[in-house]
């Protein structure tokens, strides 16, 4: 393996992605540290077989066991992570350097930067472009809202441009400095973004057209920005090897953070709990508490320049790839790991059984099968089969599977009682009562109160299922579906659930876009 220009991760499958100089794309396993295999193709697709020059960009849903990567010639390919193997390479668009994408695999869509200016919408399932435009120079970071459709671009002319990708034109551009723009990020529903580059200022915008603030405190161009909207904060990495944590609700500068030796490349941060790591030019991997502006810890044993990071600090993991050809995998101990709040809407535990299972195990398939016929729903439409865990006092309180704000659009729920507990633990469905919050003790205490608002209550027995349905035939979503698990009183509680989506569902085990035939 050559040098490695980006990675993807998923910290709770464990497996990640490294792109590289080399044309490949490999699949690791990071709790072993070995090498699930590179991606490869069996015949070819549509433009050939597999990356034929660098690879720049990959980006993964673990979940769906979907990539997408992008290379220095503008080649896009898609792969299927479960089998290893391209499921089509998408060509025609422009022949350049793909600088960033974004991608959707629910939707199968993404929307991907060019070195020559181009901005192409693309069609995932079908390896066709929707929409084809263009920025003025050389965007360097996009960034997308699939729910809204909209994105942003900085480019080398100075430019932040928003896109409207419903539509597949420009919005509007705003341009905040004379220099070349490196760095955006947004917040699309409260239209601000932050926008950094050479002249080594920091801008929060005003997606309307403004500029709100410009930040000064840097002595040489910032590579690298992150930004929290609700707490108002951001962190910027420079040239001058400095980090600054600034308040962009005052426009002033925090902390200036010192212990890099050169540019600082890659940030990732949880403002949350004030934690986050840098990295660059110099190898180093510095860890950070915000609060206080001083390092916790750091590792110098990359060897070059550190290319990309991703973290998660719930877990307290982290992955870099690097110019030294290593991905490393970071376990960032107790100091660096964001402890969660408490989840007031449910306390029970839930796993999703990877696509293999759904084949292998003929126990598994069969149950998927009745699922299916239950449901009355066609293959491609079923999420992955998940189990939940119930222990003593669990709960999950009335809630929606289908929630149309998050494009959560499922039609249907199969809910498989495993083994039921010895007390408690009943589902139930409102209706026309309110039982969330404050409510739900005496709901499931009083089941004389759900039976007020028409609504019923489900005590499972080992093998029933329920079968119910969150929209009506004409599509609307219906309020009486939501429904809750009451608390565990003895024993345990197990279920298995499927959710059926309202369109195919890319992420569906049973899912497979159709590759292009070799030429």
């Amino acid at each position: 393996m050559s040098a490695i220009y980006d990675v993807a991760a998923d910290f709770i499958t464990n497996k990640s992605l490294t792109a590289s100089w080399d044309t490949s794309v490999i699949l690791w396993d990071l709790n072993a540290g070995t090498e699930v295999g590179p991606l490869t193709c069996s015949g070819g697709g549509y433009g050939g077989c597999g990356h034929t020059v660098s690879v720049w960009r990959v980006v993964a849903d673990f979940t769906a066991e979907l990539a997408l990567s992008g290379d220095s010639g503008g080649t896009l390919i898609l792969w299927n992570l479960a089998t290893g193997q391209e499921v089509r390479a998408i060509t025609g668009g422009p022949s350049s350097i793909i600088t960033d994408m974004s991608a959707d695999f629910g939707l199968l869509k993404a929307f991907v930067a060019t070195s020559d200016g181009s901005m192409v919408v693309w069609d995932l399932s079908a390896g066709t472009q929707v929409h084809a435009m263009s920025a003025n120079y050389n965007p360097n970071q996009v960034q997308v809202d699939w729910d809204l459709l909209q994105a942003i671009s900085c480019d080398n002319s100075g430019n932040l441009v928003l896109w409207d990708l419903d539509l597949g034109q420009e919005v509007r551009q705003i341009k905040p400095n004379v220099g070349k723009l490196v760095t955006c990020q947004a917040d699309f529903p409260s239209m601000q973004a932050v926008t950094a580059g050479d002249d080594s200022e920091l801008y929060l915008v005003d997606l309307s057209g403004s500029v709100v603030r410009t930040m000064t405190g840097h002595t040489n161009g910032i590579r690298t920005v992150v930004a929290d909207f609700t707490a108002m904060m951001a962190l910027t990495g420079s040239i001058d090897s400095t980090v600054i944590l600034w308040d962009l609700s005052t426009g002033s500068a925090v902390h200036t953070l010192t212990s890099h030796l050169s540019t600082v490349q890659a940030i990732a941060a949880d403002f949350s709990c004030m934690r986050a790591l840098s990295t660059g030019n110099d190898g180093k991997l510095v860890a950070w508490d915000l609060d206080t502006g001083l390092q916790i810890a750091e590792d110098g044993s990359h060897t070059d320049r550190v290319t990309s990071l991703v973290a998660d600090f719930s877990l307290g993991k982290a992955l870099t790839g690097s110019r030294d050809t290593v991905a490393k995998y970071w376990d960032l101990g107790e100091a660096m790991t964001c402890a969660a709040s408490p989840d007031k809407v449910r306390t029970n535990s839930q796993f999703y059984l990877d696509q293999a299972e759904h084949y292998q195990v003929p126990l598994v398939a069969e149950l998927v099968r009745r699922m299916h016929v239950l449901a009355r729903m066609p293959d491609g439409h079923g999420e992955p089969l998940q189990v939940g865990q119930y222990h003593l006092g669990e709960f999950y309180q009335p809630h929606f599977d289908s929630e149309l704000s998050q494009n959560l659009r499922r039609a249907v729920t199969v809910l498989v009682y495993l083994d039921p507990p010895k007390a408690g633990g009943e589902t139930i469905f409102p209706k026309h009562r309110k039982c969330q919050d404050a409510d739900f003790a005496d709901c499931c205490n009083r089941t004389e109160l759900i039976a007020e608002g028409k609504g019923f209550w489900v005590r499972g027995k080992k093998g029933q299922a329920v079968v119910f349905y969150s929209h009506d035939l004409d599509g609307r979503h219906n309020p009486l579906s939501m429904h809750g698990s009451c608390p565990v009183l003895a024993g345990e509680k197990w279920v298995a659930q499927q959710w059926f989506r309202l369109e195919p569902y890319a992420g569906s085990p049973y899912f497979f876009p159709v590759a292009d035939s070799a030429t």
